[in-house]
């Protein structure tokens, strides 16, 4: 055994003298786990390391303040590491004021209650369930983040050979069972577990992911009016849809509609519980309250003034505060391209402040991006979609292209709606001509191909800062999957997620794989609500 030894730890040393502690480390693994021990020397090797005595636990000794400010700059896997290594250790972790800080870090949502204080993020009921309440987002996030993607469904856009869903013929025998691809604008919608699709001109249907309900939202008068309606906005609680000058929306619930006549063509919309904000063509924006009516949006008072040649807007409403409106817009430049963006704030209809942001640069400090000569080769627009279930929302996918077509470059610029802040995150991904539905998601990037072509690869996911080793294929759920026969189920629109399902939508139906791990059964009686 001294020999042994002898030979693991002997010249482990710099050219300067100083110990090589990776290369000590290394052989010390191999040395324990390379079978080289016998279980007694194991068990007497175990026994006098617990006699060790090691250096102060630092951590449970530092300040509260300072202890916050080292464990921010740690990942969701990193502290999850750190619970396990004592009990002084997750002692630390455990307190309400780490918890609530490490929350405000990765999941600021958890306790936001209100935009104009932010000190109420722990109060109320919150305060006394901190560590929980972070724990369970803790696991959530991990396991979205590390776990295969169960197959859940396949399904087109119809109902004439359904599976999932239980069909009622008095519900169902007015409508037609298939839908006209080839005439609806943006068919489909995935948002808070459900999917609204387009079945005719002034018909939707939204399913329920979670229950496996349908309902069927129409709009007989709309045939009089001589234009098909446009799905526009799925919330929590509402279906948004626009037809000319007005706009419907419907109570996912209760199936009540309400209608408003709009000053101005609708350029885009929101909707987050029951309000809906929108955007005209003359660059005038309006929050609507189901079954209120239309309130203007102080636009005059924004400073620097909106340009009508500059913006190509995208609202959003604020999931936890009533009064606070997002207005983001893309700046360009005389040419016509992308120069940077802006994200504008308003509180109860009244300009707040406005939070400028610039696209990626090609001297970027990130070096997969520096590491060889190389350009920008497109900025897509995102349509300031959320990221994430805490308060990250998309505004530009850079893409750059090595001048081998070896890799890519995608940088993802995010927006933070609860630190008022821009976040960035790269990706260094293999090359591929055609590369849609980018979707930056728990430091992963979802992307797919426009037109599938291998079953295999339906969708890539890759984690930021890795290389191409580390990416995972998501394919065909082993279910259904005679639906990839299908040249409308090739034709990928978009990827989108929450924390609970990941969604492709195709132009002719839609896939899901289930992100949590409880899955329903599979004898679950769907139902027609």
């Amino acid at each position: 055994m001294d020999e042994i030894l002898e030979q693991a730890f002997d010249g482990l040393r710099l050219a300067n003298g100083h110990v090589d502690h990776h290369a000590r480390k290394a052989n010390l693994s191999h040395f324990l786990t390379g079978g080289s021990l016998s279980t007694n020397e194991l068990r007497l090797a175990k026994d006098l390391l617990s006699r060790c005595t090691f250096q102060v636990d630092i951590l449970s000794r530092l300040p509260v303040e300072l202890a916050v400010s080292v464990l921010a700059h740690l990942d969701i896997h990193d502290i999850a590491s750190c619970l396990a290594v004592s009990k002084a250790w997750r002692s630390v972790l455990m307190s309400e004021d780490v918890s609530r800080a490490l929350a405000d870090v990765h999941f600021p949502a958890l306790f936001y209650t209100s935009c104009k204080d932010l000190a109420s993020r722990g109060s109320g009921s919150c305060a006394e369930n901190v560590f929980p309440l972070f724990m369970q987002a803790l696991r959530t996030s991990l396991r979205c983040n590390d776990t295969p993607f169960p197959s859940e469904m396949v399904k087109k856009f119809a109902w004439s050979d359904e599976e999932r869903f239980v069909i009622d013929p008095e519900e169902y025998n007015h409508y037609s069972a298939s839908p006209d691809y080839y005439q609806i604008p943006r068919r489909s919608l995935y948002a808070h577990g459900r999917i609204a699709w387009v079945n005719d001109e002034h018909t939707f249907v939204v399913d329920c992911l979670v229950t496996l309900k349908r309902r069927i939202f129409g709009l007989p008068e709309g045939k009089l009016l001589g234009s098909s309606l446009q799905l526009d906005a799925l919330g929590s609680k509402l279906l948004v849809a626009r037809l000319l000058r007005y706009l419907y929306a419907w109570d996912i619930e209760t199936g009540r509609r309400e209608r408003v006549t709009l000053p101005n063509h609708m350029q885009c919309c929101a909707t987050e519980g029951d309000r809906v904000v929108l955007v005209t063509r003359d660059s005038q924006v309006f929050v609507w309250k189901f079954g209120a009516s239309l309130l203007s949006v102080d636009v005059a008072s924004v400073s620097p003034p909106l340009s009508k040649g500059e913006i190509r807007p995208v609202v959003v409403a604020h999931p936890n505060d009533e009064d606070t409106v997002f207005l983001a817009i893309q700046r360009l430049s005389v040419h016509g391209s992308p120069t940077g963006f802006a994200v504008y704030e308003f509180n109860q209809r009244q300009f707040v402040g406005s939070y400028e942001g610039q696209l990626p640069a090609v001297n970027s400090n990130h070096q997969s991006a520096t590491s060889s000569s190389g350009v920008w080769a497109a900025h897509k627009w995102a349509n300031f979609e959320k990221t994430s279930s805490y308060g990250l929302y998309a505004m530009f996918y850079s893409e750059k292209r090595r001048p081998d077509r070896s890799t890519m470059c995608i940088c993802a610029t995010q927006f933070d709606i609860y630190h008022k802040e821009f976040v960035e995150q790269w990706f260094d991904i293999p090359f591929h001509s055609a590369v849609t539905g980018y979707c930056a998601w728990n430091k992963c990037l979802l992307y797919g191909s426009s037109c599938l072509q291998d079953e295999e690869s339906l969708i890539l996911v890759h984690h930021s800062g890795s290389g191409p080793s580390a990416r995972k294929k998501i394919g065909w759920p082993r279910t259904g999957s005679n639906a990839y026969s299908d040249s409308y189920m090739r034709i990928l629109s978009s990827i989108t997620h929450d924390d609970r399902f990941l969604v492709a939508l195709f132009l002719g139906g839609y896939m899901v794989w289930r992100l949590d791990s409880k899955p329903p059964s599979p004898t679950t009686t769907a139902a027609v609500v």
